[in-house]
């Protein structure tokens, strides 16, 4: 397998756009180019807005086609996860405080994951379906005046997901079960 990069950046005025794509060669996959465009708009010093798109690829992993141990099986047959990405944000930064709010979405296809069938005893390597992941994301991170408290930094986070299929008749080891 071989990947290519290539990526620029560009700033106009407020504005700020980087554009890049990932070529990947593979003689079991074929080749394939996978897009990715970040644009943000600067209101002022302190805040910005920014969305952003790109495409995906998780190559099945060794363990992944081959694992055969203690009740797990990997599967040869999987085929590469595939995912369109998108994000909508805010963000905010001063010298002692930075705040981020997002929204996102994942169109995935093809997700690796690791399931057992209801009533088996194997967990097994498999593609399971499309997945669409929607989420919130929020963060603050304050660093109070050294005098105000002991405390070098103080941050929170928050991130909510949702996803538009269940495991019904399987059990999800990772991608459904976040």
């Amino acid at each position: 397998e071989y990947h290519v990069y290539l990526e620029d950046q560009f700033q106009s005025g407020r504005w700020w756009i980087n554009g890049g794509m990932l070529m990947t060669i593979s003689d079991e996959y074929g080749t394939r180019v996978f897009p990715g465009i970040d644009v943000a708009y600067l209101f002022n010093r302190y805040l910005r807005t920014y969305a952003n798109f790109n495409q995906a690829i998780r190559y099945p992993t060794y363990t992944d086609l081959y694992y055969r141990l203690g009740g797990a099986v990997g599967s040869i047959g999987l085929k590469p996860e595939k995912s369109d990405n998108y994000e909508l944000g805010f963000r905010f930064q001063q010298e002692r405080t930075n705040t981020q709010l997002a929204v996102f979405h994942r169109a995935s296809s093809s997700l690796i994951d690791w399931i057992r069938k209801n009533g088996s005893s194997i967990t097994e390597a498999a593609n399971i379906t499309a997945v669409n992941f929607t989420g919130v994301d929020f963060s603050i991170r304050l660093q109070p005046e050294a005098y105000l408290t002991l405390l070098d930094e103080i941050q929170f986070s928050y991130t909510f997901i949702s996803a538009d299929e269940k495991s019904t008749d399987f059990e999800s080891n990772y991608a459904l079960d976040f």
